[in-house]
C-alpha cells in the first residue's frame, strides 16, 4: 500500500470455486484480530458472509477491500483470513489469507534559521538547519555544504536520521577571517540535503557579512610627551596622534575635555581609513589672562561613528609670564651691596646710583 499520497487501499479479487458435483451453498467467516485499529476492512454484504447457488465446477467472486489510514507507518502490515464452508458438508472448507503491508514513501524539507547572518572578523557564526521528513519511515539524509575555504564553512553531521513525520536539526559553522575589512562578504554557500532515496532533495543558501570594528587609539605625536611650555601672548600647537585600528572607514569627531578658554582644535571631524594614522592639532594661544605658573590639564575625545568615545592621555601645559618695559626691554634687578651706614653722605650716594642705573637700563 503506498501512501504518498494520502490514505489508500489495498483491493484483492477474492473467487470461492465449488469443486464438487453439484450446486452448493458457502458459509464464511473472516479472522481480523490482526487488522491494526483506524484500518478498515470492507466486506461485500452480498457475499462475504454466505455464498449461495454456486453451480458446480462453477464460482463465485466479489471484491474485498482494505483502507489504509493515511499516517500509518511504513513497514506496518494487516494480516487477516477468510474460510469458507460447504453448507452440504461442513468438512469441506478452504481457506485463504490476506497480508497488506505499507510501503516507505520519502520527503523531506529543508529550512533555516536566517539565511544571512554577519559578525566580526575572527569569529565564528552558527546557520541551525531543521529537516522535516514528510515520509512515512525512518530516513537517513546525506548532507554536504559547499563554500569558499577561507570561510571555512563546517557541518555538525554529514548525516541525520529522521523518524517518519518528525524533524531533526544540524548546524553549519562559518568562520570570518580575521584580516576581513568591514562589508567583506562570503558570497554563496550551498547546503545540500539528500534522502536515503538518493533521489528526493533540498537545498539552502546562506552568507555571511563582516560587520564594523570600531577601535581608535589616541597616543602623543612623536614630537612631544605631551608636556608643553607656553609663554603668555605667544602661540603653539599640540598634537595628537589618531590611529584607526578598526577595519572599516570612521567617521570621527573630535572635541577637548577640560580644557582652558585658550585652547582649540582645528578640526573638529575627519575620516580616517583603517589603519590610518591621522594627526589632531590643538591650538594654544594663552592671553595675558591666562595664569603664569599654573599647570593647564586637558584631553583629546575622538567619537566613532557608532558613539563610542576614545580619549587621549592628558596633556599638560605650564604658562609663563611675559614682562616687558615701555621701551620694550626686559627688567633686571641687581643688588647692592649696602655700605655701612654711618658713614657720612652714604644715604645721598646710594640714592643716586639707583637713579643712574634705572635710566641706563630705561635707554
Amino acid at each position: 500500500v503506498d501512501l504518498s499520497s494520502g490514505s489508500s487501499v489495498a483491493i484483492w479479487k477474492v473467487q470461492v470455486n465449488n469443486l464438487g458435483n453439484t450446486k452448493d451453498d458457502f458459509s464464511v467467516t473472516w479472522d481480523e484480530v490482526n487488522i491494526p485499529s483506524g484500518w478498515v476492512l470492507n466486506l461485500d454484504t452480498d457475499g462475504t458472509t454466505s455464498i449461495n447457488n454456486v453451480e458446480y465446477s462453477s464460482s463465485d467472486t466479489f471484491d474485498l477491500v482494505l483502507t489504509v489510514p493515511a499516517n500509518a507507518s511504513a513497514g506496518q502490515l494487516a494480516n487477516f483470513s477468510m474460510v469458507a464452508v460447504s453448507n452440504s458438508d461442513d468438512t469441506v472448507s478452504a481457506t485463504q489469507e490476506f497480508t497488506a503491508v505499507v510501503i516507505q514513501h520519502y520527503g523531506l524539507s529543508l529550512a533555516v534559521d536566517n539565511n544571512t547572518k554577519s559578525g566580526n572578523p575572527g569569529t565564528s557564526l552558527d546557520f541551525i538547519f531543521s529537516v522535516s521528513n514528510s515520509g512515512n519511515g525512518l530516513d537517513t539524509y546525506n548532507i554536504s555544504v559547499e563554500g569558499p575555504n577561507s570561510w571555512e564553512p563546517k557541518l555538525s553531521s554529514n548525516h541525520i536520521n529522521v523518524s517518519g513525520v518528525s524533524s531533526g536539526q544540524f548546524i553549519l559553522t562559518v568562520s570570518i577571517p580575521s584580516d576581513k575589512q568591514a562589508g567583506a562578504a562570503s558570497g554563496n554557500i550551498s547546503v545540500s540535503v539528500v534522502s536515503s532515496d538518493g533521489e528526493t532533495s533540498a537545498n539552502a543558501i546562506v552568507s555571511v557579512s563582516t560587520q564594523q570594528v570600531f577601535s581608535i587609539d589616541l597616543a602623543y605625536n612623536a614630537e612631544s610627551n605631551g608636556t608643553y611650555i607656553v609663554k603668555q601672548d605667544m602661540g603653539l600647537k599640540a598634537l595628537v596622534n589618531v590611529t584607526n585600528n578598526g577595519n572599516g572607514v570612521d567617521q570621527l569627531s573630535f572635541k577637548l575635555q577640560n580644557e582652558p578658554s585658550w585652547a582649540a582644535l582645528r578640526v573638529t571631524t575627519e575620516r580616517v581609513g583603517p589603519g590610518v594614522t591621522y594627526v589632531v592639532i590643538v591650538d594654544l594661544s594663552p592671553d595675558s589672562a591666562a595664569l603664569s605658573g599654573r599647570d593647564y590639564t586637558f584631553q583629546v575625545i575622538a567619537t566613532s561613528s557608532d558613539g563610542t568615545e576614545w580619549i587621549s592621555p592628558n596633556f599638560n601645559v605650564d604658562i609663563q609670564a611675559k614682562t616687558t618695559t615701555d621701551g620694550g626691554g626686559e627688567v633686571t634687578i641687581e643688588e647692592i651691596e649696602e655700605e655701612d651706614s654711618s658713614l657720612p653722605g652714604f644715604g645721598l650716594v646710594s640714592t643716586l646710583l639707583i637713579i643712574t642705573s634705572l635710566v641706563l637700563i630705561r635707554r
